[in-house]
């Protein structure tokens, strides 16, 4: 008991003095003067994320946009070699080999893109969309895949004859 008394002591003078703290007056002019001081600044830290987010959005919609005639001139010319070349001639042999050499130049244009044409293969099967057809007895390739570094870009299409239920 003699050991505890002045720890006893120690806590309730302790006690006595947050008392006094809690039972002092309370500035209120103070109090409010910090607590606008601070919805002021909070205010102007708004108005300047405003101010650059609206600085990002002006520069955004005012830098130039990718076209196609821009970006992808290389491209725009094979398909207009392409076209071109079907409006101005009969269709005859030398017409159809003229057609698939315009045709392969445009997939080697793509190759400049790093992008590649690829036929269907049982390994590349997830490049496909594999398509139900009432009028095809075996796969038939609609449309190759277009990929970019093992990444299919433009999935390609596959007709496969109708399951039987």
């Amino acid at each position: 008991m003699y050991y505890i008394m002045p720890l006893l002591d120690r806590n309730l003078f302790e006690t006595l003095e947050k008392t006094k703290v809690v039972q002092s007056q309370l500035n209120v002019d103070l109090f409010l003067s910090i607590i606008k001081s601070i919805c002021e600044s909070v205010d102007s830290l708004i108005d300047t994320f405003r101010a650059q987010i609206n600085k990002v959005v002006y520069k955004y919609e005012n830098q130039e946009k990718p076209t196609l005639e821009k970006e992808y001139r290389f491209l725009l010319e094979s398909v207009q070699s392409l076209i071109g070349y079907k409006r101005a001639h009969n269709e005859d042999e030398k017409f159809l080999r003229k057609i698939q050499e315009r045709i392969e130049d445009i997939a080697e244009v793509l190759d400049n893109y790093n992008l590649t044409v690829e036929d269907y293969t049982e390994e590349h099967k997830n490049w496909f969309d594999l398509i139900e057809n009432p009028n095809t007895t075996k796969l038939t390739q609609v449309l190759p895949a277009i990929v970019k570094e093992n990444n299919v870009v433009l999935k390609g299409r596959i007709f496969i004859p109708e399951i039987l239920k």
